[in-house]
């Protein structure tokens, strides 16, 4: 999980520059702060191109936060990257542990705000773990894996979407585990059987 940064992202901030006895401390103070702010602004813009976030996003901070721990923090890197980094996107397998990890991405997306399934969808689709995904289909499938019988045993146990980080414990617990994925079968093939 090396960094990949270039140019003014690998140049430390200059240091502020000490007055000297014959100058107005105050006013050199306050200079060198804003120039720190000024710079720091303009490495936080080239820091988001380099995540490929948009600026104009509002949840710029929150994503930033996200691409950073995925990248420098390897027991919390995003399960759904391949070992080159790249999204798996469009192409995930949706198994049990796939599926209630996409219920902890839309729980963490939703955490203190009211917006809409739909609006996190789009937001989740335009980069990350499920960048080239359709946000219709990413919303089918988070609502199929609501329904899903294994998520609806923890609904009914009380998890809810307040706790993205629970969701995210589970998905890891039965990554790899085909009893887990038998039993989820099995009972979605009865609701089916039953339907008819």
């Amino acid at each position: 999980m090396k960094s990949s940064y270039a140019g003014p992202l690998k140049e430390p901030l200059a240091p502020i520059r000490r007055p000297a006895l014959s100058e107005d401390a105050a006013a050199v103070l306050r200079a060198e702060l804003e120039r720190l702010r000024s710079e720091r602004a303009v490495k936080i813009g080239l820091l988001l191109d380099h995540y490929e976030i948009a600026r104009s996003d509002p949840q710029w901070e929150r994503n930033l936060l996200w691409a950073l721990i995925d990248e420098h923090v390897p027991g919390l890197a995003d399960p759904h990257r391949g070992d080159d980094g790249a999204p798996v996107g469009a192409t995930l397998d949706w198994t049990v542990s796939r599926n209630l990890q996409l219920i902890a991405d839309v729980a963490r997306a939703k955490l203190d705000t009211d917006r809409s399934i739909k609006a996190l969808c789009e937001e989740l689709c335009q980069s990350g773990a499920y960048a080239g995904m359709k946000a219709a289909s990413l919303q089918n499938r988070f609502n199929e894996a609501r329904k899903m019988p294994f998520a609806e045993l923890l609904e009914q146990a009380g998890l809810s979407l307040d706790r993205p980080d629970l969701w995210q414990q589970f998905a890891e617990a039965y990554s790899d585990t085909p009893e887990v994925e038998n039993l989820n079968n099995s009972s979605k093939r009865k609701q089916q059987n039953n339907i008819r």
